[in-house]
């Protein structure tokens, strides 16, 4: 399988046409020159951030329609998506993820860490029982979760 997971691969600065189309290069020479080394793999990408685009928009588009699901990590980043007119039959907004990331301060901690935004209880729960099932989720002795906007009424809790 090939996955992309957490980060910018997908989008770019605000510098002049020229910067951006030189860092549009890079990234595809980077992120998905190579793709059709993998064209018989399974393809989903988890959880980065989309746009804006100037270049690359039909590469990114071609990886997004052959990947079993397409993740994106905020309204923004889904917005850009529907605005490109990317597929959307496996396009969903989840969460701003950093996998086995240490959290600032506590080097001690390890595991998965989220960053989530202010989402329904809902979704986080199905956030929550899909990193529970996940090889992530299992292999890590606790699963942090850093609020944009704290849940009203305390915290919440998790079980697997």
């Amino acid at each position: 399988m090939l996955l992309y997971s957490g980060g910018g691969y997908f989008g770019e600065s605000a510098d002049s046409l020229y910067e951006r189309y030189v860092a549009a290069r890079r990234r595809h020479n980077r992120h998905l020159a190579w793709l059709d080394d993998f064209s018989n793999a399974a393809k989903a990408v988890i959880a980065v951030g989309v746009g804006p685009l100037t270049f690359n928009k039909q590469a990114v588009r071609d990886l997004f329609d052959a990947s079993s699901a397409v993740l994106v990590r905020d309204a923004e980043s889904l917005a850009y998506c529907r605005a490109y007119g990317f597929p959307t039959h496996n396009l969903r907004q989840c969460c701003d993820m950093a996998l086995s990331m240490p959290i600032v301060g506590d080097e001690s901690r390890s595991g998965v860490a989220l960053h989530v935004p202010n989402m329904p209880r809902q979704h986080l729960e199905t956030i929550m029982g899909v990193l529970a099932s996940s090889p992530a989720g299992k292999y890590a002795e606790r699963i942090h979760v850093i609020y944009d906007a704290p849940p009203a009424g305390g915290s919440l809790a998790f079980e697997a």
